[in-house]
């Protein structure tokens, strides 16, 4: 990967801690394939990412970015802290919707050990709009390596978490997207048409 730091799938697999305490990531294969990489709503399967750890805009099977890795260090870093990923769960379907949809909870919420500062770091990595991340990882190891400078700015308090209403609206628009446009689609098409041939002189 000469010339490139990027990776689109990080996660705990692809992390190797070393006998001499140095850590190594493996696998790169996604980020070969970065321009062309998409993820369904069907599923996440191996050659796409692991979906525990993909970042929204991958979700919605936008071109990978920087952003996306620095969501996948944000995720392993949440897990590292509470023991659990940001959305814990079995189906692919209902973890895409929640991490497009809301906010996981706050890491203090689930384990209250952590710092503030440490919260701090890791909801700013795990924002949903890419844009208000860090920049680059170099922006989150400084700030990694000096917590006592973070500035503590409430994110843990402007959290939206999912709920059943928002979920169920998601579900109705995706199933009317998929299904119920395309059929109106053709229907309108085949009025359109009719009224053509049906008015010629």
């Amino acid at each position: 990967m000469k010339g490139r730091a990027l990776h689109y799938d990080l996660n705990p697999a692809n992390v190797m801690l070393c006998a001499d305490g140095g850590i190594r990531l493996i696998d790169f294969g996604l980020a070969h394939a970065a321009e062309t990489a998409r993820f369904t709503l069907s599923g996440a399967p191996p050659a796409i990412g692991s979906s525990d750890y993909l970042a929204p805009e991958q979700i919605k099977r936008k071109r990978g970015r920087r952003s996306a890795d620095i969501y996948g260090v944000g995720a392993m870093l949440y897990q590292m802290l509470t023991g659990q990923p940001p959305f814990p769960g079995d189906a692919p379907f209902a973890l895409a919707s929640a991490r497009l949809l809301g906010d996981p909870p706050a890491p203090r919420s689930v384990n209250p050990q952590i710092s503030r500062q440490a919260e701090e770091v890791v909801l700013r990595a795990l924002r949903r709009d890419p844009s208000k991340r860090y920049l680059t990882a170099q922006a989150m190891k400084a700030d990694l390596d000096h917590p006592e400078r973070v500035a503590v700015t409430g994110l843990c308090d402007r959290l939206r978490p999912v709920t059943r209403r928002r979920r169920t609206l998601r579900i109705a628009r995706y199933i009317a997207i998929t299904f119920i446009l395309p059929v109106g689609s053709q229907v309108a098409l085949f009025l359109l048409l009719w009224h053509h041939f049906a008015h010629r002189p």
